[in-house]
């Protein structure tokens, strides 16, 4: 069981900022891999509650995805599917559509 799981936070975010900052220098910013950590560090900061940084790292591991994966990858569409469950669960809808 991992720390997030068991929520001891403080202990579970900076492994996660370690394996995103390791993954960002071996393989690039734009690795899926890379979106891995990114997408990791998102769902704990959602456990947490720290909604500002949620959403630009949905938007990371989104762009990211989109760019080397493509729109209608497995991982791809999951994602997005989290990060508008993200958006609903959080009343946070309006924020994205008045950006368009």
């Amino acid at each position: 069981m991992s720390y997030a799981d068991r929520k001891q936070y403080e202990k579970a975010e900076p492994l996660c900022q370690r394996a995103l900052t390791i993954r960002e220098q071996a393989l690039g910013p734009q690795h899926p891999d890379t979106a891995t950590s990114v997408y990791n560090l998102a769902k704990l900061y959602e456990k947490q509650g720290k909604n500002a940084e949620v959403a630009l790292l949905y938007e990371r591991t989104l762009s990211i995805y989109i760019q080397t994966q493509g729109q209608t990858h497995p991982h791809t569409i999951e994602i997005l599917q989290n990060y508008i469950a993200y958006l609903l669960t959080n009343n946070r809808i309006d924020e994205v559509m008045q950006d368009e």
